[in-house]
């Protein structure tokens, strides 16, 4: 039997394929993680040249029938994984974890763009934005997002807290390394921002989750501030979320905890899907983020927007992954395109 093959990675394309991947109970798929994702499952960790290795192993014996890849930035594992299946005659499906970067995470280095026979995207609005990009139209397929589903049919979670237990938690991600100061501000300043703040907050504790893709000297010149764990359990632990443009806003909003977007200086386009949809602030001053914080607090009603007011995006009916699921097997099949 010929087998479909997942390979993914950054934990963001592992959290949209892992899902979909899983719904195969018959032998008939199997997944790898190569890079960060492997933090997320070790037991399907493999390294890139050696996950290529098997791909064009299983390629010459015609054993693969479809090959499924998340979208990855500063590595080429998936891109080249791609390229060898389009040699092979083998289709190809990449899956969007996130609203941004939409054509360059395609992009490999001396060859031009290597984009998949077929490209997931969670909704109407990254499918707009993927053409104006530059991504073939007739290769784009809203069909929502799988790593979503879990916390959309979970539904709003939060809790209220004791007074003497507040807590923020500030989400890091390694923008310095994709961007380097070109957005106007880097991870670092805004931990050294929210550091200084709630150092001020009497009551009140921030605590960093650190991205697996964080300078590691960084982190560990912080360790003191961080925690660690699944981050739907640990954002139910917390009174509120600080995150410049990370999946874990729209997480957090799904849950029923409040959050901030805080980019100060920002001299790009905001890419925060949050702030896309109206769900959270963006903050782009210091003083600003100090008022809306403290505005936080001194508000007794905390309003949560809550899933009607975005009903018309596909992924939150929570069937994005039997969605993505059924359409996977009928490429297998050869009865989709």
């Amino acid at each position: 039997m010929k087998k479909i093959l997942f390979v993914a990675h950054d934990p963001g394309g592992y959290e949209v394929i892992y899902p979909v991947y899983n719904e195969f109970q018959d032998n008939s798929a199997e997944c790898h993680c190569v890079g960060p994702a492997g933090k997320m499952n070790a037991k399907l960790l493999i390294s890139g040249e050696r996950f290529l290795e098997h791909l064009l192993h299983r390629l010459k014996s015609n054993e693969i029938a479809l090959l499924v890849t998340g979208t990855s930035w500063d590595s080429d594992i998936e891109l080249r994984a791609i390229e060898l299946c389009k040699s092979y005659q083998v289709k190809t499906v990449s899956i969007l974890d996130y609203w941004s970067n939409y054509a360059s995470r395609f992009l490999l280095e001396s060859k031009g763009y290597v984009y998949p026979d077929t490209y997931i995207v969670m909704d109407e609005l990254a499918k707009a934005e993927s053409i104006m990009a530059g991504v073939p139209e007739k290769s784009l397929m809203v069909l929502g997002h799988p790593g979503l589903d879990e916390l959309v049919l979970s539904g709003s979670q939060s809790k209220k807290k004791e007074l003497n237990t507040c807590k923020a938690l500030f989400l890091s991600q390694p923008l310095s390394s994709l961007y380097g100061d070109r957005l106007g501000y880097t991870e670092q300043l805004v931990l050294l921002d929210c550091l200084e703040l709630f150092q001020t907050m009497d009551g009140w504790q921030l605590d960093v989750k650190f991205h697996p893709k964080d300078k590691e000297e960084w982190v560990i010149d912080n360790s003191r501030f961080q925690v660690e764990g699944n981050l739907r359990e640990l954002v139910l632990q917390y009174d509120l979320i600080i995150g410049m443009s990370t999946m874990g806003l729209l997480h957090s909003v799904l849950l029923g905890v409040p959050a901030i977007s805080y980019q100060p200086n920002l001299q790009e386009e905001d890419g925060c899907i949050t702030n896309k949809l109206g769900l959270t602030p963006l903050i782009t001053s210091k003083e600003d983020f100090r008022k809306a914080v403290h505005r936080f607090i001194q508000t007794e009603s905390r309003s949560v927007v809550h899933h009607t007011d975005m009903e018309d995006f596909i992924w939150l009916d929570g069937l994005s992954t039997e969605r993505v699921y059924s359409y996977l097997k009928g490429v297998a099949a050869g009865n989709e395109h």
